[in-house]
């Protein structure tokens, strides 16, 4: 009966140990803000796009940019306002609140898009936005929003 217990709680213990190893690592502080995997998760296309919609209600552009967006995208905003990170974040929230319509839009397929996940990518579309699609990639074992409108793409 002892090592029935000892050998049951040796096999918990390595159990607990084996599920612990498997969360995602912690991923690089971006710009100075630091990736919050729990409140604004990326393990798929559609929680990144719940995330994407959170951090925007909740008014966290910086966030979006700096952990939830393409990084090679943003770093490359970043160069043209001269590597100043603040001047992309305050020149977005300017655009999301001088476009509401598309603003509106963009939250639409954020929140009730549907999601073509494909590999390691993925776009997002919604029926009653016609013309407009998100896309995703996924790096390192998390999806980001890529900044790209296939709408605006090919025109």
């Amino acid at each position: 009966m002892r090592r029935a217990c000892t050998f049951a709680l040796g096999l918990i213990v390595i159990t607990v140990a084996a599920a612990q190893n498997n969360k995602p690592a912690a991923a690089a502080a971006r710009y100075g803000i630091t990736a919050d995997l729990e409140t604004y998760p990326q393990v798929s296309a559609k929680q990144t796009l719940s995330s994407v919609a959170k951090a925007l209600e909740r008014k966290r552009i910086e966030y979006v940019l700096a952990q939830l967006a393409n990084p090679e995208y943003v770093d490359d905003a970043v160069q043209k306002f001269g590597g100043k990170f603040d001047e992309l974040v305050r020149e977005s929230a300017t655009h999301l609140a001088d476009n509401p319509k598309e603003t509106q839009a963009l939250v639409r397929i954020l929140k009730e898009g549907t999601v073509d996940e494909t590999g390691t990518s993925a776009k997002a579309t919604h029926k009653d936005v016609p013309g407009r699609q998100i896309t995703l990639i996924q790096k390192d074992g998390r999806w980001f929003m890529n900044n790209e409108n296939e709408g605006e793409k090919k025109k």
